[in-house]
């Protein structure tokens, strides 16, 4: 929805990403994983924003780290946020 006063609307982003050489992270792999991304938006002109904003990071193998790590593999990540903007 928008019109001259105000608009209403959705965002959903996804990324992915990977390495350009494998052997430069800690898994020893190229791919860095995946992030999903959901916007959800309410503006009036020049007055107030409000935004609802949700993300995941699925993490690939170039996270997993080696047998040295006590640590042995990245977990997914989680997001919630919100915004509100007055303007004046």
């Amino acid at each position: 929805f928008d019109s001259v006063e105000e608009s209403l609307g959705a965002r959903l982003d996804f990324l992915w990403a990977q390495a350009h050489e494998a052997q430069a992270t800690p898994g020893d792999e190229a791919d860095y994983g995946f992030e999903i991304d959901l916007r959800l938006f309410y503006a009036e002109k020049d007055r107030f924003n409000f935004d609802l904003e949700g993300g995941m990071f699925v993490p690939g193998g170039a996270f997993t780290n080696q047998a040295s790590s006590p640590i042995r593999e990245a977990e997914t990540a989680y997001t919630l946020q919100t915004r509100i903007t007055l303007q004046f």
